[in-house]
């Protein structure tokens, strides 16, 4: 059982909408047996009927205004674990009931039942419950899932690192200094994803949680952190409680706008950037608080992203890059010129791994990949792909 901050993308292997530029790359590309354009998979097929993160695909039919209403979207309390003293089976005293008797379990109150039907109003409480922990992500456009997985994702984590009415939720983001950068703190990384959420509002004409003067933001994030220092001097008598339903409201308008605008490949990328940082930063202080690993949700949109970036600035020999697991794929990278020639190395390794590579938080020292062929093509591959750090 996942943790209740913890998602991963076991659905389709989507990309964004719209086709890719060929500027820098080969046409060698193919990824789970359907057909690329320039390196992003088309395989032509649909996550029908499935949910992905907690949100709700296209195909599946209307959702509530918290998206899904099935349970399944909302994960269970933070740190519950299954039952392992019992291998999967019914307790003891269940196992010995009558086996024709209906299989259905109810715990209400302290009390057990078999059979029958559940209590009144049980389901609203256990969906009550479980929503209070995390709610669904929201229902979106397709190329904004990942965002909107991210969202929730970070959302979830903050429920178990600023529980309502404790000392951390209640302190001035001043005095929790609001510093960005390791070791993670959620006053810094909060003041972060205000500012770097707020460059996109900019972009998207949406109201910025805090409007800052100069020209419209050309790039993606914050990356001189000048954003982040003036959100932290404008919040700093804002408790961080306070500074989470700042973000969290900004982010809301940011997933309300993707519903109101044409999908392009621009903004896909802009929302898949927003999603990536959104990530990044929640496993960075779900790692710096002991809570584990956070895989991405709709990992195939956050590598389609990557590997956009990624190809204007090839170099060297064209090398077979093999995704493995959610977003997996196969592509050949290189120059234009090296159309014709034949990849001179191949790199397999698992798609989140690649981001983390992306993202600064793998080199290529101690990135967990098979290599075959020419290392040092290889390693010139991997030292681009760090060289473009989005964390």
């Amino acid at each position: 059982m996942k943790d209740a901050w913890s998602t991963e993308n076991d659905g389709a292997q989507e990309r964004p909408d719209g086709g890719t530029t060929d500027s820098g790359t080969t046409d060698r590309e193919t990824a789970n047996g359907g057909t690329t354009d320039g390196g992003t998979t088309n395989s032509g097929t649909t996550n029908s009927g499935t949910t992905d993160s907690g949100t709700t695909d296209s195909g599946t039919g209307p959702a509530s205004p918290l998206g899904s209403p099935d349970a399944r979207d909302a994960a269970p309390p933070f740190g519950a674990q299954p039952n392992a003293g019992n291998n999967g089976r019914a307790p003891a005293h269940l196992e010995a009931a009558d086996p024709d008797a209906p299989r259905q379990v109810f715990v209400s109150g302290g009390q057990v039942s078999v059979g029958g039907l559940p209590p009144d109003g049980l389901r609203g409480r256990v969906m009550a419950q479980a929503f209070a922990v995390r709610r669904p992500a929201a229902d979106v456009p397709d190329f904004a899932a990942c965002f909107a997985g991210a969202v929730a994702m970070f959302e979830a984590l903050l429920n178990d690192l600023l529980p309502a009415g404790g000392a951390l939720a209640g302190s001035r983001l001043g005095a929790a200094g609001g510093r960005f950068g390791p070791p993670w703190e959620p006053a810094g990384v909060l003041a972060h994803l205000v500012a770097t959420d707020g460059a996109l509002c900019r972009q998207l004409g949406v109201p910025e949680a805090v409007p800052l003067p100069g020209p419209v933001p050309v790039c993606p994030g914050d990356p001189d952190g000048a954003r982040t220092e003036v959100v932290v001097a404008r919040l700093r008598d804002r408790t961080l409680d306070e500074v989470r339903g700042v973000w969290r409201a900004q982010a809301d308008r940011l997933l309300a706008a993707a519903r109101a605008v044409p999908a392009t490949r621009l903004l896909a990328d802009a929302y898949a950037d927003r999603a990536f940082e959104t990530w990044g930063h929640t496993r960075d202080l779900a790692e710096a608080a002991g809570r584990g690993d956070v895989r991405p949700p709709r990992v195939d949109q956050l590598v389609a992203y990557g590997l956009r970036v990624l190809r204007p600035r090839l170099v060297g020999p064209p090398v077979d890059l093999v995704l493995t697991g959610p977003g997996a794929g196969r592509w050949t990278l290189g120059p234009r010129t090296d159309r014709a020639s034949e990849p001179e190395a191949e790199i397999t390794v698992d798609a989140v791994e690649f981001c983390l590579l992306f993202g600064a938080r793998r080199t290529p020292d101690t990135l967990p990949a098979h290599i075959s062929g020419d290392p040092v093509s290889a390693r010139v591959l991997l030292e681009t792909v760090v060289s473009l750090a989005r964390l």
